[in-house]
């Protein structure tokens, strides 16, 4: 089962078929989202079992960011880290001008990158729609067109993310 949901999610629509669900997407500027059956049918024990890992799987996230940060901050601009907080970095977002080139060059590489939020929110057709058009924020589209998530799920072994970071590094060196 999947869904179709506009980027402000002012509706959503089920669709069974999921290629249907992703052709709605790209046609209408949505965001098509997976469902799966077996998340329904999770037992309270499986869960809990899951929220145990939890704070390991944070950790896990949080180390591999920071040795991202510190292999990555002399070619690409890393996270902010505040030492008083904790980040779980469920996304590990870079920013770079040369976003399309550096995507390119990994993907060759099999490493996969996301670009989770291609549109700044005052240019999404939800806004548009509610709001209208409004001023220029520069900053906000410059950084839409900079910004590349790098891998940094838990289950990551540690010569993945040296091979990921690695990867971002060669890139500048050629």
């Amino acid at each position: 089962m999947s869904a179709v949901a506009e980027p402000a999610m002012e509706g959503l629509q089920v669709e069974p078929d999921l290629a249907h669900a992703r052709e709605l997407a790209e046609r209408h500027n949505l965001i098509a989202l997976r469902h799966s059956f077996i998340d329904d049918c999770e037992t309270p024990v499986s869960a809990f079992l899951k929220l145990r890992a939890l704070d390991a799987r944070n950790r896990r996230r949080a180390d591999i960011a920071a040795y991202y940060s510190g292999r990555l901050g002399e070619v690409v601009v890393t996270p902010p880290c505040d030492p008083s907080r904790f980040a779980v970095y469920h996304q590990y977002v870079v920013r770079t001008p040369q976003r399309e080139r550096l995507r390119t060059y990994l993907a060759e590489r099999d490493i996969e990158t996301g670009i989770h939020y291609p549109v700044p929110i005052h240019r999404q057709p939800a806004w548009l729609r509610s709001y209208g058009e409004g001023p220029a924020l520069p900053r906000a589209e410059r950084a839409a067109r900079e910004i590349l998530s790098l891998p940094v799920h838990a289950d990551l072994t540690d010569e993945e993310v040296e091979r990921v970071a690695d990867g971002v590094r060669d890139f500048f060196r050629r």
